[in-house]
């Protein structure tokens, strides 16, 4: 990401978070919040239903990039292992002879 775009992307989320702490001061009253599967109502201010919402964002949207850390990571570790060996074997025949990149299979 470029530096305008990371720019963009942190006053956008000044202003939401200035939005949010407007709304949640805005409003001290309570908000009864029911669970579709329970029967029961809970009653929760504004501001810790807006600070809960944004709390389980983070929670899901971090949950969510963990799978390609993963696997960019084990992709890495595999080619860093192909390069070790390709070193080793380059340097093992010093006439050069041996083809440095492994057979197609």
């Amino acid at each position: 990401m470029t530096l305008m775009g990371r720019l963009i992307a942190m006053a956008v989320a000044i202003v939401l978070m200035a939005a949010a702490i407007a709304l949640a001061t805005g409003n001290p009253g309570l908000v009864a919040v029911r669970l579709w599967p329970f029967e029961t109502a809970l009653q929760l201010p504004v501001w810790l239903l807006i600070l809960g919402s944004f709390a389980t964002g983070l929670i899901l949207g971090g949950l969510a990039m963990l799978a390609p850390l993963w696997r960019s990571g084990w992709r890495n570790r595999q080619l860093k292992g192909t390069i070790r060996k390709m070193e080793k074997s380059a340097s093992a025949d010093p006439k050069g002879s041996t083809p440095l990149l492994p057979k197609a299979r």
